[in-house]
């Protein structure tokens, strides 16, 4: 993945539905990707492999890109539809979740 990367290819992450582990765990997706390439990495391990920020816009800018929606979604940026959430990672199990059933760890939910 690091090579297609570096190669300028846009590689996105996402779930799917019920086909994805049955979780919609997007920052479950987001982890495996990056704990993954890490001990996959050519050569061998190498905790450098993929970057958080890396993984981040594979699940965010990337993710925009493959939908064809770059610019529009993924960023935030004045006229760019975004749902923000902050998240306390000291107290976090992220769990799918609505609005209205959102996990101990969410804080606020703004969306549009």
């Amino acid at each position: 993945m690091k090579r297609l990367l570096d190669a300028g290819v846009s590689v996105a992450l996402g779930t799917d539905g019920p086909a994805s582990s049955n979780d919609l765990d997007m920052l479950g997706a987001v982890r495996l990707a990056a704990l993954l390439h890490k001990t996959a990495a050519p050569g061998g391990p190498d905790a450098t492999a993929m970057s958080a920020r890396e993984v981040l816009r594979m699940a965010t800018v990337h993710g925009a890109a493959a939908l064809g929606m770059q610019g529009r979604l993924g960023v935030l940026a004045p006229g760019a539809a975004a749902d923000m959430s902050a998240i306390d990672l000291g107290e976090c199990t992220p769990s799918p979740c609505t609005t209205s059933t959102p996990p101990s760890c969410m804080q606020r939910v703004v969306g549009m």
